[in-house]
């Protein structure tokens, strides 16, 4: 409120100068709606504020929502605070994982052509699949939505190769994840998760080999050289 007067004030000597004041009475509600986006974030950050307190959490950004529709960077910041507070086993059916779901789906309605709502969403359906098997199929839905609005999503392709693997399909896995380390052999994390698949297999050499090869070419991220220092042990 105190910002929406300071700015009537720093145009008022223009407008009394003029002595036209309908200007003046129209300049506050344009004003009041050209920051709403800005009460919408200090909502959200009430929000935030509140996290041992569903109930508030949810009224707060019941009012984030409405004073920024189009914000989807805030519903899907509160799902991942929602994903902290909520136990890790909790199935889909809970009610942390339906208010989590439900900001995920406002997030990806705000701005339908945003990848990144999409891809949290997936990313949290595959943890959640490994306690709710519903969440399996769900997950791939929204790896493939992700890929179709942004098909250089490495990231999103290689949780994509996780989620196969932890499905059975370990060697769709393995050439996806080999297939990454030739677009971009600079992205740490394909090195990780393919000697992670390797291991898990009993091929530890080939693991070693992954990481050793990672080591070399992004000496930069510390944890290839910590995850090669723990195989060679």
């Amino acid at each position: 409120l105190l910002w929406l007067l300071a700015m009537v004030w720093l145009l008022l000597p223009a407008i009394v100068r003029r002595r036209k004041w309908l200007p003046l009475v129209l300049l506050f509600p344009i004003l009041l709606a050209l920051n709403l986006p800005i009460y919408g974030d200090i909502a959200y950050k009430s929000a935030l504020l509140n996290p041992y307190d569903a109930e508030t959490r949810t009224a707060f950004m019941a009012r984030a929502l409405l004073l920024s529709p189009y914000d989807h960077v805030l519903a899907a910041g509160m799902a991942v605070v929602e994903q902290q507070l909520a136990p890790t086993t909790a199935g889909l059916d809970s009610a942390d994982s339906q208010r989590i779901t439900a900001l995920y789906q406002r997030a990806m309605s705000a701005q339908p052509l945003a990848p990144e709502p999409v891809a949290a969403y997936a990313e949290w359906l595959r943890q959640r699949s490994q306690y709710d098997l519903a969440a399996i199929p769900l997950a791939y839905q929204f790896f493939e939505r992700t890929l179709a609005l942004s098909p250089n999503d490495i990231g999103a392709r290689n949780r994509l190769a996780l989620h196969r693997w932890q499905n059975g399909d370990v060697e769709v896995a393995i050439d996806e994840l080999e297939a990454l380390l030739l677009v971009d052999p600079l992205y740490g994390p394909t090195y990780l998760n393919l000697a992670a698949i390797q291991h898990a297999q009993g091929d530890v050499l080939a693991a070693q080999a992954t990481l050793e090869t990672g080591a070399a070419r992004v000496p930069w991220w510390p944890d290839l050289q910590q995850a090669l220092e723990d195989y060679r042990r």
